[in-house]
């Protein structure tokens, strides 16, 4: 019986990982000098998700909101590309890179 238990609740366990990594996407949208990320995981938005945001030699993690949305812009007087990256918990990265034009 315990370990029917022990079985039962290590294929939940991998399960629940397994589920999570396969539907993670990311969806990246930009205007000017601004991206609009979100996270989500099949068709649900993620909160409180760290994205790791990299141009060039800087990288600075931003977390999602409630509706799994962050909004990052460059505010150099160059433009940059970013790329944009959520750990899908399965040893994947989803990654993504935009071009971001130059602040006005």
């Amino acid at each position: 019986m315990n370990r029917l238990l022990a079985c039962a609740a290590l294929s939940t366990a991998l399960f629940s990982v397994g589920s999570f990594a396969a539907g993670v996407s990311m969806n990246v949208e930009t205007v000017g000098n601004n991206a609009y990320v979100q996270v989500k995981n099949g068709d649900e938005p993620m909160s409180n998700v760290p994205v790791t945001v990299t141009n060039g030699t800087n990288t600075q993690v931003v977390t999602t909101a409630e509706d799994g949305h962050v909004l990052v812009s460059n505010f150099d007087s160059i433009s940059h590309s970013y790329t944009f990256t959520v750990d899908a918990k399965n040893g994947q990265d989803v990654s993504e890179t935009r071009f971001l034009s130059k602040a006005h």
